[in-house]
């Protein structure tokens, strides 16, 4: 709507492929302070109406094919130096057309002594007044020197422009300077795209775009516009929630963050960048043999795992529900550690005293989501080890979390027909080639069907997880000739306030006649 375009403060449509005529709808924007149309096949004339965009302190329509003159208002706007105005390489530059110069040269009339005396005089007060503030901004500077300052980060100059960070925050152009204009896609999702960088220094980073409003003068309907600028907010909201919780969290199995740029429409996070992809990647059915992950492999990347959960769980205060866990948001390092990734749905308790988060408002990705929530509608820790039970499952079968053959169906409930048949083999990832430790396949199939128990109180916490996921992967270390194993259902053990832990387990046999 009309209402809702004027609060549109910058609009960025560089590298649109916009052709034709400037779009008279920009004339409604008048909010607007920095429209960039550059770099574009503009045509025709340049309009009267960016005139009238009282608001309007920046216009870029550089690198366009646009025909003379200049409109003189926006010349006398340049001169004043209220506007900074762009018209490089376009055709009216050959012709010497995007001169401002005769515009402001019409206005200028002979002044004589007398009427020179007033602008003397308001000159003195000028170079008075600086002097002043001079003063003034040295003696601060000198009180500020016994008080520790803000750090900021200053990259070197690179392609012709420098880049000024304070707090890690990033300009649009220097997003479009660390991809290379947004060359290189790695990665899809709700929030938006994923583009492989490098910045000034030679680090490699992962910068997540927010999907950018619809340019506006592209034909699209004004239900089309609101719809795209109901999903910005939300994208906003999540965009918040990302950015604030990982400047505050900090481990090595957690995706750090580099910096963000928000900067009128344009929403951007600054991510390392994980060279190995996701865990999701390598169990796909698509993924290379190059990707096949051994059994050993796939148990230290869910240890990785679960100490990000955990130090989520219970380091942070308050603690924090990621709330999406799933193998697309486990991401790899180049030397496969795993890390953490995607945290726009996470969620703070209010404090360490609160048990769980009600929300009316799905969160989360099939197939990964807590049964317990179309209950309750809330969600805690154990949410999260139910998404994690689901991870362990994938990481065993090698299959996705909802299956498509040879019916639609869940991983759960085809890893309990499995095992109803009586043979684990028949469940495990063919392409491990039987290449693993029974007893270890075993204890993780148990752990994973008491992180998916749908009585979230019958769950383990992520702590007892980290611990049996360790002794699962000791028994894989210590696998020497092949022997017959009785895997043992596996209870929660109780963790005492000191670390300790007593292991109870029922044994029941699932196959083989005797145990390691």
């Amino acid at each position: 709507s009309s209402s809702t375009s004027l609060r549109v403060t910058s609009l960025n449509l560089s590298y649109k492929g916009l052709g034709g005529p400037i779009s008279t709808a920009i004339a409604n924007l008048t909010a607007l302070k920095f429209l960039d149309l550059s770099n574009n096949n503009l045509t025709g004339t340049i309009p009267d109406f960016l005139a009238n965009l009282s608001s309007l302190q920046s216009l870029d329509l550089s690198y366009n094919k646009l025909d003379g003159p200049v409109p003189a208002d926006l010349c006398h706007k340049q001169a004043k130096g209220l506007l900074r105005l762009r018209l490089d390489n376009n055709r009216c530059s050959s012709e010497g057309a995007c001169d401002c110069s005769k515009h402001t040269n019409e206005t200028q009339v002979p002044v004589t002594v007398a009427q020179k005396a007033p602008v003397i005089s308001v000159a003195v007060t000028v170079v008075v007044v600086l002097i002043l503030l001079s003063v003034f901004i040295l003696w601060r500077r000198r009180r500020g020197k016994s008080q520790p300052s803000k750090p900021q980060l200053k990259w070197r100059q690179i392609g012709g422009s420098s880049f000024h960070t304070d707090n890690s925050h990033f300009t649009y152009q220097d997003l479009r300077t660390i991809t290379n204009n947004f060359e290189r896609a790695i990665g899809k999702g709700g929030f938006g795209t994923v583009y492989y960088g490098r910045l000034p220094d030679g680090t490699e980073v992962a910068v997540k775009m927010q999907k950018r409003l619809l340019a506006i003068g592209e034909g699209i309907t004004e239900e089309l516009k609101n719809d795209e600028l109901s999903s910005h907010s939300h994208a906003i909201k999540e965009f918040q929630v990302e950015a604030q919780l990982l400047s505050r969290v900090h481990h090595r199995n957690l995706v750090s963050l580099i910096g963000y740029c928000n900067e009128g429409y344009s929403l951007g996070l600054v991510f390392e960048y994980a060279a190995q992809g996701s865990l999701r990647d390598h169990l796909s059915e698509k993924a290379s043999s190059e990707k096949n992950l051994s059994w050993r492999e796939r148990l230290r990347i869910a240890i990785d795992a679960a100490q990000g959960l955990e130090y989520l769980h219970k380091s942070c205060k308050p603690p924090i529900i990621h709330r999406d866990v799933k193998t697309s948001n486990i991401l790899l390092s180049e030397n496969f550690e795993a890390k953490i990734a995607d945290f726009g749905l996470s969620k703070s308790f209010l404090s360490d005293a609160q048990t769980h988060i009600s929300t009316h408002a799905v969160a989360g990705t099939p197939g990964y989501i807590d049964p317990e929530y179309h209950n309750t509608f809330r969600f805690n820790e154990k949410s999260d080890v139910y998404g994690f039970g689901i991870v362990l499952l994938e990481l065993v079968t090698g299959l996705p979390a909802v299956l498509k053959f040879p019916e639609t169906g869940h991983i759960l409930q085809w890893v309990r027909q499995g095992l109803a048949r009586g043979n684990v083999a028949d469940i495990v990832d063919l392409r491990l080639k039987r290449r693993y430790d029974i007893c270890s396949v075993k204890k993780i199939i148990d752990l994973a069907l008491l992180c998916t128990s749908m009585d979230a109180n019958e769950r383990p916490t992520m702590t007892v997880v980290l611990m049996l996921l360790k002794e699962s992967l000791q028994l894989e270390l210590a696998r020497g000739e092949p022997e017959l194993c009785m895997s043992s259902s596996t209870e929660i053990p109780d963790v005492s306030q000191s670390g300790t832990s007593e292991i109870t387990s029922s044994v029941t046999e699932l196959s083989g006649p005797s145990a390691r």
